[in-house]
């Protein structure tokens, strides 16, 4: 089944899949999906309207095992009682992200941009029956936790591998830019004991670094600071969200937090896949 085929597919059985959800009384497709610049790397962008956000809340997003089972429900927003998730299921592709989040009918559907309307995908009358919680495994890592930290970083691998697949290059550089700083901001909080740093590295904090890290360590970093071409580029930044993701696990050991495993080296693996780094 080709990509595009599986992202028509995905978007038509969760379509479906939420007229069972309490409550639900519209569905609005939203992104670039909407517009003609859609292609088969898209994520899904959507928009559940209910009549009963309480009532709708009560199992979310776990109502969305009706559809598929959930491999990973990423919380978009640290808000509490937030119902806007990403929302990654096992068996479809990790470029098919899907995007979701809950409106109450009363306060009407969020502005879209101009230039992705909202597009209804149905209607319907409200159901009242409340649905049973299905079994999951789903991880579904707390807003601010170790492990969202983790996925949210993982998310960003697949995006600069959609970048480097549509040929965007600054857009791929955008995210390459950001993987130093952020390597070097987990090992400042290591080297202080995983003291949470809230705050961008300051100039005193690179001077630490620069009397921890030894000269071997340093020398690997700056290593792998070149982004002249397009090839070497895919090499750096996969190495560099390698060594955040084996931080981050250990940050996480140590703090006691859980990491799924299985999903970290599936998803880290599908990246290193896509950018063909294998066949080097």
């Amino acid at each position: 089944m080709s990509l595009h085929t599986q992202l028509y597919d995905l978007l038509e059985r969760v379509a479906v899949g939420l007229r069972l959800v309490p409550g639900a009384t519209e569905l609005y497709l939203l992104g670039s999906l909407t517009t003609l610049e859609a292609d088969a790397y898209a994520d899904i962008d959507l928009q559940l309207v209910t009549a009963d956000l309480p009532l709708t809340q009560a199992n979310w997003p776990y109502l969305l095992e009706y559809v598929q089972p959930i491999e990973i429900a990423w919380p978009i927003a640290p808000t509490p009682g937030n119902s806007a998730f990403s929302v990654l299921f096992h068996g479809a592709s990790y470029y098919h992200k899907i995007d979701i989040g809950l409106t109450d009918a009363a306060d009407g559907l969020p502005a879209a941009p101009a230039l992705a309307p909202a597009v209804r995908l149905w209607a319907q009358v409200a159901r009242r029956c409340t649905l049973p919680q299905p079994s999951s495994r789903a991880y579904v890592p707390a807003y601010g936790a170790i492990g969202h930290q983790l996925v949210e970083e993982l998310l960003a691998g697949v995006r600069y591998v959609k970048a480097r697949k549509r040929d965007h290059q600054l857009t791929s550089w955008r995210f390459m830019r950001s993987q130093p700083e952020k390597l070097l901001h987990l090992l400042h909080e290591q080297m202080q004991g995983w003291r949470r740093q809230e705050t961008s590295l300051s100039t005193w904090d690179y001077k630490e670094l620069d009397r921890h890290i030894d000269k071997g360590s340093q020398a690997q970093i700056m290593q792998h600071l070149d982004w002249s071409t397009a090839q070497i580029m895919d090499q750096n930044f996969y190495w560099f969200l390698e060594q955040i993701v084996q931080l981050c696990k250990q940050k996480a050991l140590e703090c006691g937090e859980h990491i799924p495993g299985q999903s970290i080296g599936d998803t880290l693996a599908f990246i290193r896949r896509e950018l063909a780094l294998d066949e080097l």
